[in-house]
């Protein structure tokens, strides 16, 4: 089937050059006198028909507005429900901050004692971990955690001092802070001392304080035992393994910004000297049917969440999240509606004209380019939260006396799932978000735009819609939407998603695997 003929092409007329134009030119003449814009001869519409776009148009928006209310819902209920809860007193996991660093800080220190003794002894107190653990204590309990830490890497004596000065915090600050709490978090930091000043404590009052401390409370029932001590081994063990984990993190880290620092300045130079050839051609205005993929895409995401929703607490959640793989049929509705494979792989930029292996170096480059931009985005996010906290989230007595704790929601995600629902999620972050986004963020919507706009608008629009989809802080959207502007720059670049892809791929699976094993250290 001819490219330019597929079924579903209603109104089209063909487009030639004046050397083809017959004797009779009445019929080729554009609609209502318009004239061709220079350098859009060529271009032909998408299958569709403006018509059926507008509908298209009224049944997206309230589907869009409906998935992004539904996303930031999710958002804001979650931090709700963590601030409601904030004065309840329950384990630290390695999802939030302060439980990360506390697992990060006992484990170097000891095993920088096992490797020097004398320095290994005031090493991560010099090096200001412990001011960091009082930076990131932002409750009471918290605060009693800190010391369990405290007795660790300085000594009986600061532990003993930070359990007293939480009394004395939580007495200066009892208006806001609810009695059952306040009684609770008192309790606790009595038996707390009582572990330090050497008084046994019941079976009671030690299940007591693990239920409420989890690895912190282990901590404290095994201190003065071996480090080789079943119950003390896997407390305070295993720092080699964190060591080689920050080295490899920090490398990688390193050689990504310097070498993406210096692409990005070599990419905008022969940017500049138009070195650079923009092969995507974008199509003349007119058609649906990209449109319509991305409408029905949001439709499909929509009902999902509805399903899921619905769902919950009845099936597996591994269930649930491999539900969402059903979502990739979108990406075939062109064809549904008539598009010819080998059209829909060239319009989608499901090709590779110079290679595969070459689109994947090329995918690889951009992304280590748009490294430095990426980090530069994630600061921009912590000083947009940074000035949204100072002006938002004090009370009238200033600055609050506890506050939830700062958590991972992916870590959290990872940390309290078995293996089969891991393995789900790391097939949808590695596999089905490089596939599926790319097809229809920068495959579908980005051509849609391209039809209309010029590259920097079309860029943006399909990166802030493509963050927008995501499950995240409002705040925290501009390292996504970052990253969707540099992946739409690779399709009109290369006019293919082979680099997009790889690029997405590269990103989603560094991130989900370095986090399972950081999961699996700490």
């Amino acid at each position: 089937m001819d490219e330019y003929n597929d079924p579903y092409q209603p109104d089209q007329r063909p487009i030639v050059r004046d050397d083809q134009l017959p004797d009779d030119i009445e019929g080729y003449l554009p609609a209502r006198g318009r004239r061709l814009k220079p350098g859009t001869e060529d271009r032909v519409p998408d299958p569709g028909s403006r018509k059926a776009g507008w509908i298209t148009l009224l049944l997206l928006i309230p589907a869009l507005a409906f998935v992004v209310f539904t996303q930031q819902s999710s958002v804001i209920k979650a931090t709700a429900e963590a601030e409601a809860s904030a004065q309840e007193i329950v384990p630290s996991g390695r999802a939030d901050t302060f439980g990360l660093l506390s697992r990060f800080t006992v484990k170097f220190h000891h095993l920088m004692m096992d490797i020097d003794e004398n320095q290994g002894a005031t090493a991560l107190e010099d090096a200001g971990y412990m001011d960091a653990i009082d930076d990131m204590s932002v409750s009471p309990h918290e605060m009693l955690r800190g010391a369990i830490v405290a007795a660790e890497v300085v000594s009986e004596e600061e532990a003993q001092d930070r359990l007293s000065y939480t009394i004395i915090y939580l007495s200066e600050n009892s208006e806001q802070l609810e009695p059952e709490y306040r009684r609770a978090v008192y309790e606790d930091a009595h038996l707390i001392a009582n572990i330090y000043d050497g008084i046994e404590l019941t079976d009671e009052e030690r299940q007591r304080l693990i239920d409420h401390h989890g690895w912190h409370g282990k901590l404290a029932l095994t201190y003065g035992k071996n480090n080789d001590d079943p119950e003390r081994r896997d407390l305070v063990g295993g720092g080699g393994g964190l060591l080689a984990f920050l080295v490899l993190f920090g490398l990688i880290i390193v050689v990504a910004l310097l070498g993406g620092f210096g692409l990005l300045i070599t990419g905008i130079i022969l940017l500049a000297m138009g070195k650079l050839k923009m092969r995507f051609k974008p199509p003349a205005v007119g058609g649906s049917v990209y449109l319509e993929t991305f409408a029905v895409f949001v439709g499909m995401f929509m009902l999902l969440q509805i399903t899921t929703d619905a769902l919950v607490g009845t099936l597996p959640e591994s269930v649930l999240y491999g539900m969402q793989w059903l979502v990739v049929l979108s990406i075939f509705w062109p064809m549904v509606r008539g598009v010819s494979l080998g059209r829909w792989r060239r319009d989608m930029g499901l090709v590779a004209p110079e290679g595969v292996f070459k689109e994947i170096w090329f995918g690889l480059l951009t992304y280590l380019a748009c490294v430095p931009l990426y980090f530069a985005a994630a600061a921009v996010s912590l000083v947009l939260i940074a000035m949204r906290s100072l002006l938002f989230e004090s009370n009238e007595f200033g600055e609050t006396a506890v506050e939830a704790p700062m958590s991972n929601p992916i870590i959290e995600l990872i940390e309290s799932s078995d293996f089969v629902t891991v393995a789900v999620l790391g097939s949808l972050m590695m596999v089905w978000a490089p596939l599926v986004e790319e097809c229809i963020m920068r495959g579908a919507l980005f051509r849609h735009f391209r039809s209309r706009f010029i590259f920097i608008f079309s860029g943006l629009f399909s990166a802030v819609l493509f963050g927008f989809l995501h499950q995240y802080d409002m705040l925290m959207l501009v390292p996504i939407i970052t990253l969707g502007w540099a992946f739409a720059f690779m399709r009109e670049w290369r006019d293919s998603l082979v680099g997009c892809m790889t690029a997405h791929a590269l990103h989603n699976s560094t991130i989900f695997l370095m986090i399972v094993w950081l999961v699996t250290l700490v």
